[in-house]
């Protein structure tokens, strides 16, 4: 039997059992009418969606990039708030990367005060 997360459009995720995501689904005593409250399912036992109160949302996942990606002039860095530290967040390549991973973090809630800047010593 393989594991399947289900969420659900009211917010609430479930993992049921079963040889396939159908399988699994009909297992669990779910029926047809059943699949217009269904929002999306993953493989597994999935933690990467967070509920915002409205919708599913990715978690953001970190890059974990060394700070020696680039020589320090060259640095960027998002950096703010994440749950109760603060600091920089992440390395990037350039601005563009920076902003394009400050607006994918907004999107977290576990995320807040973020701004992307060039690293200075």
């Amino acid at each position: 039997m393989k594991k399947y997360t289900f969420y659900w459009l009211d917010g609430v995720k479930e993992v049921l059992e079963g040889e396939s995501v159908a399988g699994a689904f009909r297992d669990a005593g779910y029926g047809a009418g059943a699949m217009g409250a269904l929002d999306f399912t993953a493989n597994g036992e999935d933690n990467s969606y967070e509920w915002n109160g409205k919708r599913w949302v990715k978690k953001y996942t970190f890059r974990n990039l060394p700070c020696s990606i680039l020589p320090d002039s060259q640095l960027w860095c998002v950096s703010g708030k994440y749950r109760e530290s603060g600091g920089i967040l992440e390395w990037c390549y350039d601005r563009e990367d920076a902003e394009a991973l400050m607006l994918q973090m907004g999107k977290d809630s576990r995320f807040s005060n973020l701004s992307a800047n060039k690293f200075i010593e």
